[in-house]
């Protein structure tokens, strides 16, 4: 399945549509923030995938926790908070349209590709592009 995700990521910054997913909103950086898995556990999952594949845990609570690979961030989120999904960073945003804070201080919009699949538009104010 990350196979394929990772397939449609390589087309569409390859074909240079990925504006056409994202919509006028945002301007897309190129960059997979991370993948969001759902768990009823998101700290034990979290301890379970970075003990089995070399990952390190980078914030961890009962509702979410992050895991670091040298290639991608995975999200550990509960079913009821957040939807399993794939997180796109975004340069910018334009008038903060239907963007939302998350408690670290990133904006974020959750959209639907024409499939059904959730992706994410994340927005890091204080990172230099």
């Amino acid at each position: 399945m990350l196979s394929f995700i990772f397939g449609v990521i390589a087309v569409l910054i390859v074909l240079g549509i990925a504006d056409l997913v994202l919509g006028p909103t945002a301007k897309s950086s190129g960059v997979v923030d991370h993948i969001a898995l759902q768990s009823s556990e998101p700290s034990e999952s979290a301890k379970w995938y970075s003990e089995r594949f070399s990952g390190k845990v980078m914030y961890s609570d009962k509702e979410w926790a992050l895991v670091k690979f040298d290639n991608i961030n995975v999200a550990f989120v509960l079913p009821d908070e957040h939807p399993g999904h794939i997180a796109f960073e975004v340069q910018s945003i334009m008038d903060n349209d239907g963007f939302s804070g998350h408690r670290d201080g990133t904006m974020f919009k959750y959209k639907r590709d024409k499939w059904g699949n959730v992706y994410e538009l994340i927005y890091y104010k204080n990172k230099k592009h």
